[in-house]
């Protein structure tokens, strides 16, 4: 579970807690993640589209590829995914 923002509670500390201590209570609750799966899912589903329509207009002004077009397409994922790190 990377990245998980959790929130401990809200307001002051519970009374039993000694004053002053500055801790919260060791259980803690799942917040949203700052970007959900379907984030994740809808941006590949993205760069997958544009790297399809890339190539199509590739071939359109004549590029040429001596392997199949989802290895071209691929490529173009792994190229846009790397631009991002």
């Amino acid at each position: 579970m990377d990245n998980i923002i959790t929130k401990r509670g809200r307001g002051r500390p519970p009374k039993n807690k000694k004053k002053g201590s500055g801790k919260w209570p060791k259980q803690s609750k799942v917040v949203n993640d700052s970007l959900s799966d379907s984030d994740f899912i809808d941006r590949r589903r993205v760069i997958r589209k544009e790297a399809e329509e890339a190539w199509e207009m590739g071939k359109i002004l004549g590029l040429r590829a001596s392997c199949s077009d989802e290895v071209v397409i691929s490529e173009f994922i792994r190229l846009e995914e790397a631009r991002d790190l």
